[in-house]
This record gives structure tokens, sequence and C-alpha cells, in this order.
């Protein structure tokens, strides 16, 4: 979980920055809400494409949901983020079994972003190829938000908060609503946000909570071969309106965290959570095309660190937790009729996970200008089914899926620049929805998860006007997860273990400024392949082996800014065997962000941009090892959108 190990207080993820004292040796982005002019909040993507070394799709087919990479980790999952943890505030979105669900976030509420790049597991755990730590906007009492937006392709959406206070403690509810055609038949998406938050600040504890409830409607445009995107890239699938493919979600959540210090050394950092999640999709085929789950889900964390302590009268930082979390679905599938009618049922079981970690970190200062931290995690994950469909046999079962994690870190820093060595590790289990068996109900047995070591070296600091950082990596994965298709199920993912990979590159990110001139640039450099069995020496799917991010903003004055993104990616491969390539490509966007009146009370704001301002025609979403060629989702044309907000 993201609320402990990575850090003794009070450098916590969701507070530190780079150059901190505190700040571990990590390769760590760090993007503010105010680094993106007139962003597109209908997904992360342009948050996490600003830094190096990720690499994130899907801002159209809100059924598949964003897909992230950070340097190789989670290119292959079927949708969503997977080999990747995500916290908000602290808490985990992630399940035990290492799968994150985004829907949730009101993207309007995020006041910045951490990227954590690399192998992770001793610091939070399975999946933790990379880390993404959201934070929200301060609550301010007394301050409201209305806001409308609205997109050339009939797209629009509003929303509106309001902040108060109840003595000590502050509040903030709003509420959010979406609709949006897409830039293809059959991408239709409703979706409804509702959150409460509170914060509590006493002398010496914090206390914060949330409440939040969501509700998606998407249809699935599905994906297709080369050809056919080349002959009508608006046209959606043939088979996925004949069976109305898509997916329902209604999800609630409710979390708390609490921390305290004690006696001005000690301190405790306390994190919990529970909700549920009812989930229904139409694939586009009619055996067991039709899958609901009604899931349940909680958590438990507890830090205790000690960020003043000293050994021989050197510094040191130490921190020990616990921390577990628990999952149960009850799963359904059915035959999918014509039109998306709900035909015989083909499978019913109740899946359950639970995780329980163990971590320890430690960080000393051996002298003046050198540190050395080193960290521990075990990790107990069991998964089990119970079989409900007994008409085609029991295909019940447990698996028991431990690992043991650790890095060790040393630093060297001056008034000008660190430099750190690292080694560490990652390992990641399928997820529940990954080990479907191809053969029928249960778990497949031949499973398992994949580890990874990790070599870093990293460079970073800073002048009056520029902040830069150069890290090279090295990393070493064995049975990586693979996914692929059945002829007959096309649009459902299975996963195998393969073999070795290497990946092996560098991150380079600089930020500069001038008066009213702004410039980010994020490049990064990943050759990854498998290095040994029959794919020996092919490139992994999914990944572009260069991508360039490079953006500039002008304050042409205190109440305009404009700004230009340029974002260039390499070619890269669609399956395991190399043979479905995706042209590389180059694309704009262009936004203005026009302060139309501000007082000390209010502000009247209007945001504009033109996305793919080039008419670029690429693929927004890759499907990895997908039956026939199928691997491309367009992407929109040129698309102009406006928003209008008030702030009083």
């Amino acid at each position: 979980m993201l609320v402990g190990p990575a850090l003794a207080q009070p450098a916590r993820l969701d507070t530190l920055t780079v150059n901190a004292p505190e700040a571990p040796p990590l390769a760590i982005s760090h993007i503010a809400a105010d680094d993106l002019i007139a962003p597109d909040h209908r997904s992360l993507a342009q948050w996490l494409n600003l830094s190096p070394g990720v690499f994130a799709l899907n801002n159209d087919n809100a059924a598949q949901g964003v897909r992230v990479s950070i340097r190789g980790f989670g290119a292959q999952a079927a949708f969503g983020v997977r080999g990747i943890r995500v916290s908000l505030d602290g808490v985990p979105l992630t399940l035990p079994d290492g799968q994150s669900d985004l829907d949730l976030l009101d993207l309007k509420l995020i006041d910045r972003m951490s990227v954590v790049r690399g192998p992770s597991s001793s610091l939070f755990g399975n999946a933790s190829g990379g880390v993404v730590a959201l934070n929200s906007r301060p609550i301010v009492a007394g301050e409201a938000r209305l806001q409308a937006e609205s997109r050339g392709d009939g797209g629009r959406s509003a929303r509106a908060e309001y902040s108060t206070a109840i003595g000590s403690t502050a509040l903030r509810a709003s509420l959010a609503q979406s609709h949006f055609d897409g830039p293809r038949d059959h991408s239709h998406v409703d979706a409804r946000w509702s959150h409460l938050n509170g914060h509590y600040a006493g002398a010496d504890s914090q206390f914060s909570f949330g409440v939040s409830d969501l509700q998606v409607d998407a249809l699935d445009p599905g994906a297709l071969n080369a050809s056919d995107m080349r002959s009508d890239r608006e046209a959606a699938r043939a088979a996925n309106v004949e069976f109305n493919a898509g997916e329902t979600i209604r999800q609630q959540r409710l979390h708390a965290r609490w921390d305290k210090t004690l006696d001005n050394r000690w301190h405790i950092d306390s994190v919990a959570y529970l909700g549920q999640r009812d989930f229904a999709n139409r694939l586009p085929f009619s055996n067991g095309g039709q899958s609901t789950f009604e899931r349940s889900f909680a958590g438990l964390g507890l830090t205790l660190s000690a960020p003043h302590q000293a050994v021989f009268d050197r510094p040191q930082r130490f921190s020990v937790g616990i921390d577990s979390q628990w999952q149960a679905d009850d799963r359904q599938r059915y035959d999918n009729n014509p039109g998306g009618q709900r035909g015989d049922l083909t499978l019913e079981q109740r899946e359950r996970a639970q995780v329980l970690g163990l971590f320890l970190r430690n960080s000393l200062a051996i002298s003046q200008r050198w540190e050395i931290s080193t960290g521990v995690r075990q990790d107990w994950l069991t998964l089990r089914t119970s079989d409900r469909f007994l008409s085609d046999g029991n295909d019940s079962g447990e698996r028991q899926l431990n690992d043991l994690s650790g890095d060790l870190n040393l630093r060297h820093k001056n008034a000008a620049h660190t430099t750190y060595l690292r080694l560490s590790t990652a390992y990641q289990t399928p997820t529940i929805s990954e080990l479907a068996n191809p053969a029928g109900g249960g778990f497949n047995p031949d499973l398992n998860s994949s580890r990874s070591h990790g070599l870093e070296l990293g460079w970073l600091g800073q002048t009056a006007s520029l902040s830069y950082e150069l890290v090279t990596f090295l990393i070493g994965s064995d049975d990586e997860l693979q996914s692929f298709e059945l002829e007959d199920q096309p649009g459902r993912s299975f996963y195998r273990n393969g073999g070795r990979s290497q990946r092996y590159g560098a991150d380079l990110a600089l930020q500069w400024s001038v008066n009213d001139w702004q410039a980010n640039l994020a490049y990064s450099l990943l050759i990854a392949e498998y290095a040994d069995g029959e794919l020996d020496g092919k490139r992994l799917p999914g990944l572009p082996r260069q991508t360039l991010n490079l953006s500039g903003a002008y304050h042409w004055t205190q109440q305009l800014t404009l700004a230009l993104h340029l974002i260039a990616r390499d070619a890269l491969y669609a399956d395991d065997l190399n043979t479905v390539n995706v042209a590389g490509h180059l694309r704009a966007n262009l936004t203005a962000a026009w302060t139309l009146l501000r007082s000390a009370r209010q502000q009247l704001r209007l945001e504009m941009a033109i996305d793919n301002v080039l008419d670029t025609e690429y693929a927004d979403n890759i499907r990895i090892n997908a039956f026939g060629g199928r691997a491309f989702e367009p992407a929109s044309g040129r698309l102009a959108r406006a928003s209008l907000s008030w702030h009083f």
C-alpha cells in the first residue's frame, strides 16, 4: 500500500519533492495540474505522458480504460491498469490481485501526481513495476466551482463543487456528469461521479476521509485490423455492433486516513478503506460473451516511522509496517445473444483474493554527502475460487503466491545535483481475471507470477532556470505474463507465462522556465526484448523504443496563456511474433487559457484546445495479441473543445 513503506515521515510519497533531502533514491516524476494548459480530462493519459519512461494509451474508449506502462510494466494489460500501483491521497486504488480501477477518478479534483518508475515491490508489494500517486486539491472552506465543457464531436460535461467548514473540519462535495459520443460508431459513454471529502488538522495529527460514487455506461466499438482501419476509421467492428458490446459499472467507496506525531520522534500513519463494485459487460461473441461480477473489497495499513533517529551520531530514518487487502468477486458468465440479450448461464463462481504484507525500511547517512538505504518486504497472497456451476464438474481451486522483495540504494548529493545507484526487485501476480482458465472454469493451474530485477543509475539536479534528470536502467524479468485470444472468444484475453525478457534504456526529463516562457521535455529510450525460447530476440509487444513529449507555454499576459504540446512515438509491435506493426507518429495539441475575470472573490476562466491539430491518423489504443490482427482502435482526428469555469 502507498501509505507507509515508501518513505519515513515526513517525506511521504504524496508530499515529497525530487530534490528534498528526505526523497528516496528513486526515479520520480512530479506533475502538477498547473503544468497542463486546458488538458483533456477524460483520462489520465495526458498527465502520464508528461513523465519519461511512461507510455499511456486510450483517451477515447471508456469501455477499455486508460492503458499505462512504466518501463514496459503493464503493457500487456487486456484493459485498464495492471503491473503498476496506483493511489489517491495515500489510499490504494490497486486491489490485492494487482489490478487498478481508475474509473472513480474525477480528474478535475486532481492537484498533482507523482510517478515512480521502475521495480518497487519492496516499497509497495504486488504489481509494483511502477507507482502512480495522485493527490487531490486541498479543501478551501467557502469555495465553490462551476464548470461546463463542450466538444466538437458532440461531447459535453458539467460539474459543481462546494466546500465548507464545520468547526476544525473542512468538507467538500462535488458532482460531475459527462456524455461523449466518441470518434467512432458505437462508442457512446455516460458517466456520473459524486464525491464527499473531509479533512481535520490538529496540532500533531491529521484525519481525512472520503466517500465516492460512480456510474458508467459505455459502449465498446472494438478493434480493427489494419485494412479495416485504413478503409473506415470511424467504423465500429461489425461484431461489436451485432452483440451490443459495452459495459456498465456501479461503484461506491469509503476511505479514512489518520496520522499522528508522537514525542517529535515517532510517527504513525494509518489507512482503512472499503467498497463495492458491480460490473457487467457484453463481449462481441455468443458463447459466454456476457460477464458480471459483484465485488466487495477492503484494506488496512499501518506504518510506524522514526524520521529523526541517529546511529553513531549519523542521521537515520526507519520505518516498519503492515498492510492487508481483501476482495471477493461473485462472477457469472452468460451467453451473449445478438443485440446484447442475455442467454444461458455458462459459469458461476466466487473468487477471493487476500494479501498480507510486512515491510521494513532504513536509511543511514554515512557522511554529509553519502547515504545508504535498504528495504525488505514479504507478501503472502491467497487466491481462491469456489465453483457454483457444477453441471460441468467442480473447478474450485486455490493458489498461494508468496514473494520476498528487497532493494539496496546508494546516494551522493551536494548543492548542485544528486547521483544514485539502485538495485531493486518487483513481482507481479496474475490478476483474478487473468487467471481465467481457457479450458473452462476455475483458475489456470499453469499460470505463475512474473519476477523482475532492476539496476538503475540516476543523476538529477537544478539550476536557477533548469531542472534535469537522467536515469539509465537495466531490468531482467522471468515468466513474463503474455496475453492471447482464442478464435471463438475474440475480445477476451487469456494469459500464459512466457520466458525471460530484458529491458534497458534511459529516461531524460528537462524543465526550463525563464520570464514568461516555460518548456518541458520528456524523452524515453526503451529496448525491450524476449531473451530465450522461441521468442528470443523478439520485441515485447505494445512498447515503442522511443517516445518524446515536448511542451511549451507562453504567458502572453497575466490573463492569457498559450501552449503547444508535441507527442512523438516510435513504431511498435502488437503481437509477440512481431508480425503486426503499428506505425510511429507525431501529433500536436494547441491549447489556451484565458482568465476573463479575476478579483479577490472570484475568477472566470475560459480554456480552449485543438487536439491533434495536424489531423494525424494514428491508433489511440492497441490490443495486444488480438486474434486476426484486430489490434487497432483509431484515434480522433482534429477536434476542438472549450470549457468555462467559474471559481467563487
